[in-house]
């Protein structure tokens, strides 16, 4: 699940077409975060996704990725298609970077 710049590097790819074909010998599914330009996935054999970025005022990006991948990651395990468990990702990145911190306001420490 690496950003869009990660997915060009690891793969030496110049773009999010020839990345997603490399990483789908390596991986049966890729999901490719791409901040506001939302995120792109595929399973080996099947289609194309682009799922757009819910618009947002951004205050913090920190946590995006890691929310992005928790949502995504419980839509999965709960059943969720690939459509869905990246559009819960792509929701809860959105959420994420509207507060400013890896936590809600008014959060506790444990």
């Amino acid at each position: 699940m690496p950003n869009e710049e990660e997915a060009l590097y690891v793969v030496d790819a110049i773009d999010i077409d020839s990345a997603l074909e490399k990483l789908l010998v390596l991986c049966p599914a890729v999901i490719i975060k791409r901040g506001a330009g939302g995120a792109t996935a595929q399973e080996r054999g099947g289609q194309r996704l682009d799922i757009d970025a819910i618009n947002t005022a951004v205050a913090d990006t920190t946590g995006a990725g890691d929310s992005f991948a928790g949502g995504f990651i419980a839509a999965k395990i709960s059943g969720s298609d690939l459509r869905a468990s990246v559009e819960a990702g792509v929701t809860l990145a959105a959420t994420c970077v509207a507060n400013i911190g890896a936590r809600p306001q008014g959060g506790h420490a444990l």
